[in-house]
């Protein structure tokens, strides 16, 4: 697997050498991983990868909302999600968000209402929304211990949440400024 910028550098020519190494039985699968995602249907559609990975979570959802992850899943590719806890904001007490998103403490504030109405924890409610949408393969999810592993195993197998839910999850996330959906530029 190689990320956005290598084929952004390389082009056409970083994907047939992975191919090569497919069509020779060196590798299993060929995939790429994006954090820009604003390129993606561009660098990824027909090329035939295995996997795509990127990230996405109830706010950053533009990939879920405009088809983009079902129609590169339709074409064949797996698509693996991360980031589903936008970076463990979604578990932040919103009266100490950093300068830069105290715009996210009413979505945030909203958010944390609706797990707690639709009776699921903050991170039930994160996975669930993610694992249920159509056309993802694998949720891609950290852990620092054993006890991180099981609570996610746990998340993984939970029952649906409901189409409301859902609804007025999406609902919330049109509320939120672009910077909350782009952590790397919190802190600058």
């Amino acid at each position: 697997m190689f990320d956005s910028l290598t084929a952004i550098r390389y082009g056409d020519a970083a994907v047939y050498a992975m191919q090569a190494l497919k069509d020779e039985g060196l590798v299993g699968g060929i995939g790429v991983s994006f954090s820009d995602k604003s390129r993606i249907l561009e660098l990824a559609d027909g090329r035939g990868f295995d996997v795509i990975q990127l990230p996405a979570n109830i706010f950053d959802n533009g990939v879920i909302v405009d088809g983009t992850i079902k129609r590169l899943a339709d074409r064949g590719s797996a698509m693996f999600v991360r980031s589903l806890y936008l970076q463990g904001l979604f578990f932040k007490n919103t009266d100490e968000l950093p300068d830069k998103i105290k715009c996210a403490k009413k979505p945030l504030d909203k958010l944390h209402a609706l797990a707690h109405d639709a009776k699921v924890s903050m991170a039930e409610l994160a996975v669930t929304f993610i694992r249920d949408t159509e056309g993802i393969s694998s949720l891609v999810l950290g852990c620092d211990n054993p006890q991180q592993l099981l609570e996610s195993v746990s998340l993984v197998n939970a029952p649906r949440i409901s189409p409301e839910v859902r609804r007025e999850a999406l609902a919330i996330a049109e509320e939120i400024e672009p910077i909350v959906i782009r952590p790397w530029e919190w802190f600058k």
